[in-house]
Parts: C-alpha cells; structure tokens; sequence
C-alpha cells in the first residue's frame, strides 16, 4: 500500500465508521476504487485492525468526559426509613456501557461468517440503502426526554444487542445503535453518545480479532506496519471530525439528514458493480 492509499483510507474509514454510514461498507468501495488488496487478505486484516483503533480513539478522547471513575458521592437519602446511596450519573454510565456490550460482543462469534456471505460489493450497496432507511425513520423517534439517569438495563440490552446486526458490512453501527436509543425515549444526543461509547469494546475487539488472524495468514511484514499506523492516525482524526459532527447533528434533532448520504453511497456501489464490474 502507498502512502496516498493509506491516508486517504483512513480518511474515509474515519468519517463513515463514526458517522452513521458504515465504514465496513464504505472499505469494500474503496477496495474497488483504490484497486486495495482484497479485505480478507492478511494485509488487509492488519489494516483493518489499526483503523479499528484509530476509531475507538477517536471516540474515548471526544467523549472521556461522560465517564467518571470518581468514588460513589456519600449523599444519603431517606427513602421508607431506609438509607440508600445515589449512584452518579458517570457511574451509571459505565454500567450501561458494560451491559450493552455484552450481547454486542457476540457479534463477534458470526463476523467473519457474515463478512464472508456478505462481501459482494452489490449486497453493501443494499445494505446501504437499507442503512438509509434506519436512519430516515430515527428521525421519528429523535425527540426523547430520558438520558443515563433515566436509562434501564433493559436499554442497554435492546441497544448492545441491535449492534449484531452492524456485522453486516453497510449497516452503520452508530445508527442502528443511535436509532434503537431514540425509539427507547432516550433524548437524541445521549443515543449518539451512548451508541459511541458502546461501539469501544466491539471496535477493540474486532482490532484484536484481525491483528490475530493477520499474523496467523502469515504474510504481514514490519514494512507494512508504517502504512498501517498512517491510516490508524488518519482514522483517528477524521473519526475526531466525525463524532462532533454527528452529535451536533443530534442535538438539532436533524440525524436523519444522513439518511440521504448513505442512499447515495448505496447508489454509488451499485453503479460501480453495473457500470464497473
């Protein structure tokens, strides 16, 4: 891989991972255009590991602020004779971010299964313009009241769980997430947040996953490590760009506009397999 090549994937892997327009779906686009090895290869498993990271970075520096590992507030409050203590919303965050993963972490046991069924550049297509449909009706449900002191258990589960189904490549895991948050009450831009912090450990995950089968294809050598960092960084800073934007997006309760893009995307792909093949 040439510089260029790098950089200009990270670029684009970062704004549509963290946008809610698929960066799995957009990195079969770009195998096409950039003429990139195929994504099952293990070069390409490298690369997808450290632009994964690049991602998860972007995310933990935007949003370290929501999470509080600050010792339980000792306020007390009688509530039927009995004392008990107020858990802090960043508290209460973590432990809703641990329970949506859990069900969001088996996604993982069928994503190779379901990148292998799913790799033809038309079937991203579709799935884009289905991804279009996700986000077009959240705007439906962007107008929510409740946020991480309101938020259940039973939330996080539906929530960690809608995230299996970004396993398939043109389903954007921050909307599907984002889009099952609102129809849940939660207020737009707590939905985006929590969706980003959600997508952290499954990122980290499938980062693992890839550098190890990379290394296990055999194949990936200490020169194509270079490259792979350019596009970590490049990731990271777009991915940067793209949380910002996306949760501006969402306290103007306008995230459903990103419906037209990932249209326009799937149209894209489909034209490349038409016209292109």
């Amino acid at each position: 891989m040439k510089l260029w090549q790098a950089i200009i994937t990270g670029i684009v892997y970062g704004f549509a991972d963290l946008l809610p327009l698929s960066g799995a779906g957009h990195m079969k686009i770009l195998e096409r255009i950039l003429a990139l090895p195929p994504l099952g290869s293990s070069k390409m498993l490298l690369l997808n590991g450290m632009l994964h990271l690049g991602t998860a970075l972007a995310v933990i520096v935007s949003l370290h602020r929501y999470i509080s590992f600050r010792p339980l507030p000792t306020q007390r409050i009688r509530q039927s004779d009995r004392r008990q203590r107020r858990i802090s919303p960043g508290h209460r965050l973590v432990q809703l971010i641990f329970v949506g993963a859990l069900p969001a972490l088996l996604g993982l046991l069928v994503h190779d299964k379901v990148t292998i069924v799913s790799d033809h550049l038309s079937w991203v297509g579709g799935m884009l313009i289905v991804n279009g449909l996700i986000l077009f009706f959240a705007a439906r449900y962007a107008y929510g009241s409740r946020d991480e002191k309101d938020a259940t258990i039973a939330d996080a589960l539906l929530i960690g769980l809608s995230q299996v189904l970004a396993v398939v490549p043109g389903i954007s895991r921050i909307g599907v997430t984002a889009t099952v948050g609102m129809w849940r009450d939660l207020k737009a831009e707590f939905a985006v947040v929590f969706a980003y912090l959600l997508s952290v450990p499954v990122s980290i995950g499938i980062a693992v996953m890839n550098i190890t089968q990379a290394v296990q294809l055999g194949g990936v050598t200490s020169a194509d490590l270079p490259m792979c960092l350019v596009a970590m960084a490049a990731a990271a800073l777009s991915g940067y760009a793209a949380v910002q934007a996306t949760r501006l997006t969402a306290w103007k309760n306008s995230f459903g506009k990103f419906a037209y893009v990932s249209w326009s995307v799937g149209i894209i792909a489909l034209a490349l397999v038409l016209f292109f093949a």
